[in-house]
Formats: structure tokens, C-alpha cells, sequence
């Protein structure tokens, strides 16, 4: 009941149609999420297009000087201990990138949702898809004096855009990102952390709570810390403060997964 009546929330703050929510009997025709690295050029092009049309249009929540992208980190930061570590934390999640898949396809875009697989990327995740200056988000953030203390992004689709929120509070600031750096014989971005060894340890929780913890808590968390937090949680790019994280990049951070 929580997990739904959560996402029914948020549907209706997003201003979504109300049969999203609506039990499915069948499923024969699922749409699947995909890897960013294997897209096509074609494909990350039209993806991005429309997720910079997401930071241009106006916010459905009423918040001042916002953009519908700012709704959907204020709701995510606003609801956070709610959708955190609790049974629901995955397929909550999963329902939030179904809206905002939603909110791509009102920009025109024809595809799914895509995903960074970090486990295939994390003997170098520095080098992956995602953080291409052209066909990805951009990469590291660098110290500009124009961004407080936070490191911001300078190239890639975003790079003159800005978040207004910093957790639930009204913070503008250009958009940040702090990688960690490579020390102790791991390269930047702490791949060791979500190696194909590390999930196999999650993959080996039987419970599905464990198997939850083990994820939220394990991979998902460093790779929130190693991309926004300079590894250390400092909180110097908008992906480490996963109150309202969804402002650094709005990629899954999680598996395929087929959806009606």
C-alpha cells in the first residue's frame, strides 16, 4: 500500500494520466530498457534532444523559476526517506523512470528509458558511453569560480544548464559533477565497487529485501558517491547528493527491465 499510494503521488504531482497506474492483465508487448553504450548515435542523439526539451519546459509544479527537470528531483528529494531503504526502494524507482520516460516521449522522443551499465564499464568507468562530450552527458566537472564550490559541467548537452534545487531547497547553481579520483590502484570513479565480482555477491542474495540492501546500499550507492561526491559523500556534485540527484543525470543506475 505505501508503494503504491507513493507512486500515486507522484503521478499526480507530475501531472501524469491517471491509467498509468492501472492493473495490466496482459503483457504481451513490454517495452525493454536498454544500454546506453549500444545505442545507436541516432538513438543517444534523440534521447538527449529531448531530455534537454525536459530542462527547457516550464515546472508542472508550480516552483518558481523551475523547470519540469526540477520537478522531478524536488519530488524525488521531498519523498526521500519514504522511497529509501525499504522494499520498495527498486520498484518505486522503476515506476519514477517510467514518468520521466513519459516526459521524454512528450518531447518527441520514440524510445525507452536507457541504463549505464556500469558493471561492463567499470574497469575504466572514466572511458564509458555515458560521459561522451557529444553522444553522452558530458563528462567530469572542473572549478570555474562561477559555481560556488561545486564543480561544474562544461561540456556535453548540459553544460549551460542549471538545477534550481539543492535537496528540497531552492539553490540555482550550473550543474555539478566531482568524480573520485583514482588512488589506491583504482581508477577514477571507484570501479571496483560495482565490478562483475561485486554484483555477483549482490546478485547471490536469495531474500529480495538482502538482494535490496545489498544493491541500494553496495554499487548503486558508490557509483552515486564516485560520480557526484569526489568518492567521499562531500556532496560537491548534484549525482552525490542522492536527496536530489536526479538534477546530475537521469539515467537508469539499474538493469534492464521490461515494462508494459
Amino acid at each position: 500500500m505505501k508503494l503504491f499510494q507513493l507512486a500515486s503521488l507522484a503521478s499526480t504531482v507530475l501531472a501524469l494520466p491517471a491509467d498509468i497506474l492501472a492493473p495490466r492483465q496482459t503483457c504481451t508487448t513490454p517495452r525493454l530498457r536498454k544500454d546506453w553504450a549500444k545505442a545507436t548515435t541516432a538513438v543517444k542523439t534523440a534521447c538527449l534532444n529531448a531530455a534537454v526539451c525536459v530542462t527547457k519546459k516550464p515546472s508542472r509544479l508550480g516552483l518558481a523559476n523551475a523547470t519540469l527537470h526540477d520537478d522531478f528531483a524536488y519530488v524525488h528529494a521531498v519523498f526521500y526517506y519514504q522511497i529509501h531503504d525499504f522494499a520498495g526502494f527498486l520498484p518505486w524507482h522503476r515506476f519514477y523512470m517510467q514518468v520521466y520516460e513519459k516526459a521524454l516521449c512528450d518531447c518527441g522522443y520514440t524510445g525507452t528509458a536507457m541504463y549505464w551499465n556500469w558493471v561492463t564499464d567499470s574497469a575504466a568507468p572514466f572511458k564509458a558511453a555515458v560521459w561522451h562530450n557529444v553522444t553522452g552527458f558530458g563528462g567530469n566537472g572542473v572549478q570555474t569560480g562561477d559555481n560556488g564550490i561545486r564543480l561544474r559541467v562544461i561540456d556535453g548537452p548540459f553544460k549551460n544548464w542549471g538545477p534550481q534545487y539543492w535537496n528540497a531547497d531552492v539553490s540555482p547553481h550550473w550543474l555539478s559533477r566531482h568524480w573520485s579520483p583514482a588512488q589506491n590502484g583504482e581508477p577514477e570513479l571507484r570501479g571496483a565497487a560495482y565490478s562483475p565480482a561485486a554484483m555477483a555477491e549482490v546478485n547471490a542474495k536469495m531474500a529480495f529485501d538482502e538482494f535490496r540492501a545489498a544493491l541500494e546500499g553496495g554499487p548503486h550507492a558508490v557509483v552515486h558517491s564516485s560520480v557526484g561526491a569526489g568518492g567521499d559523500n562531500r556532496g560537491l556534485g548534484d549525482m552525490g547528493l542522492q536527496n536530489a540527484s536526479p538534477s546530475g543525470m537521469f539515467l537508469s543506475l539499474f538493469k534492464p527491465v521490461k515494462l508494459c
